[in-house]
């Protein structure tokens, strides 16, 4: 399957419906979080000719073939949390008799979406560590190969210590071991 790569942003996207007794067409869409999961994430936007429905996108009525094929155009809104994610769609190709014979549905290949970035899980937050100790660094991240390791000791306001500047983002954990020496922090 085909794969994006996107950072949190709002992507446009075509697909059409083809076949030589189409006269009108119809179609589904939905972004999930597993390859054959029920779970949407992320938020479509209907486009020409589609509506939302329960977080997929359908049409709004059958929309006319031309030359055979019909396009539906929309967005997409990337999550939030970085992963990777499976936009799934089934067209049906009609041939507007008003009767099941002779109409088509069939499956867009699933094409893979990763909205790029890196969540920090560990440490969340207002942990106290000592000098001499391992400390677990974890993170979830997609589509990111390297990640610059930093550290604050004032609360965010400057990050003037560099624990990797060029870390293997794959696994999701670093280890640090806190030098006997280390600065006390305040925040």
């Amino acid at each position: 399957a085909a794969s994006d790569v996107y950072k949190r942003q709002t992507n446009n996207y075509v697909i059409r419906v083809t076949s030589s007794s189409n006269v009108v067409s119809g179609i589904n869409i939905a972004v999930k979080t597993t390859i054959t999961g029920e779970e949407n994430i992320g938020t479509l936007i209907a486009g020409n000719g589609t509506k939302e429905l329960l977080g997929e996108l359908v049409h709004s009525s059958p929309k006319t073939a031309q030359s055979g094929s019909a396009d539906f155009d929309f967005s997409w809104k990337a999550p939030n949390v970085p992963g990777k994610y499976y936009m799934r769609a089934v067209g049906a190709a009609c041939n507007n008799d008003d009767k099941s014979s002779g109409d088509s549905w069939n499956w867009m290949p699933v094409k893979e979406v990763f909205v790029k970035g890196v969540e920090l899980v560990e440490p969340i937050g207002l942990e106290s560590y000592c000098t001499g100790k391992a400390v677990n660094i974890k993170w979830k991240s997609a589509a990111v190969d390297y990640i610059k390791i930093e550290l604050s000791t004032d609360g965010g306001t400057t990050w003037g210590i560099t624990l990797s500047n060029s870390f293997n983002a794959i696994g999701g954990t670093y280890i640090w071991n806190i030098p006997s020496n280390f600065p006390e922090g305040n925040n």
